[in-house]
């Protein structure tokens, strides 16, 4: 049996993550600003992300980064910075690892929100993306050559993603609103089904 102090002290980074979403839930389903980074790289998932309707330029964007919060001592690492006006998230669900010392192996702290999640002018940071299928509508890239950083965009009208995994280092929105949600602490690595092209 592993101490609370101990958890809290070598976990602070997923305590960080537990105790914001526990306002989520406080909130009683309403929507308010949320943001989360400097806690090092974390899983996102649904089983679809939407960005709904009305399709129209710009509900979803992609460009490259270079993100700052990659990690908590301030590494920095090339990521898909990737924008939605809005997501409707079936199925979220968020995990971070956690190395105890001492020979007590990878921890995991695992928020399932098993209903919709609706999120409204989402920014996430994704180091890695894996989906089963990603359906497009209305698509512009643009590369105007030069600096990758600041010459190469992708829009989109509509973007549904089924089956998606996200490797974030971080995540920003406007408005965060959600019915139930469930929080487990417990042994063992990311979900090898859920992000299966975590490293």
């Amino acid at each position: 049996m592993i101490s609370r102090s101990r958890l809290l002290t070598v976990g602070g980074a997923a305590f960080t993550l537990l105790l914001a979403m526990f306002v989520v839930v406080l909130s009683g389903g309403t929507a308010f600003p949320f943001a989360l980074g400097n806690v090092g790289s974390f899983g996102v998932a649904g089983a679809t992300i939407d960005t709904g309707e009305p399709e129209q330029p710009g509900n979803f964007t992609l460009v490259p980064s270079i993100d700052q919060n990659s990690a908590p001592n301030g590494g920095q690492l090339p990521a898909g910075e990737i924008h939605m006006k809005q997501a409707l998230i079936d199925g979220l669900v968020l995990e971070k690892t956690f190395d105890l010392p001492g020979g007590l192996g990878t921890w995991k702290l695992q928020i399932n929100a098993p209903g919709r999640t609706k999120v409204i002018d989402l920014t996430l940071g994704a180091s890695q993306i894996c989906v089963e299928s990603i359906d497009f509508h209305t698509v512009a890239i643009d590369a105007k050559g030069g600096d990758p950083l600041s010459s190469i965009k992708l829009d989109a009208g509509r973007v549904i993603l089924t089956g998606a995994g996200v490797e974030a280092t971080n995540l920003r929105s406007t408005g965060l609103s959600l019915g139930s949600l469930h929080v487990t602490v417990e042994r063992g690595g990311y979900d090898p089904q859920t992000f299966r092209c975590f490293k």
